[in-house]
């Protein structure tokens, strides 16, 4: 239960923080970091590698994860619902 709790209060003060300015830039450098290490791990693991078709396009990958990111937070104000 306290592993539980103090996951849920570490999303709440991330939700709070990507609401300041500059908190969805200091997001996106992380996202786009993972997505590289990730990328990388699965081109190395396999002889067959699907790829977006903007893959080189790292800014826009971001882009869109974080647009979706973003429509979600929407959707849920819209619903009443809180996305943690």
């Amino acid at each position: 239960m306290a592993v539980a709790q103090a996951k849920a209060e570490g999303l709440k003060l991330i939700a709070e923080q990507l609401q300041t300015n500059g908190g969805q830039g200091a997001a996106n450098l992380p996202v786009a970091e993972q997505y590289m290490t990730e990328f990388g791990k699965l081109a190395k693991t396999s002889n067959t590698l699907v790829i977006p078709s903007n893959a080189s396009d790292l800014a826009g990958m971001v882009t869109t994860a974080m647009s979706a990111f973003e429509k979600m937070g929407e959707s849920s104000k819209e619903s009443g619902q809180q996305i943690l």
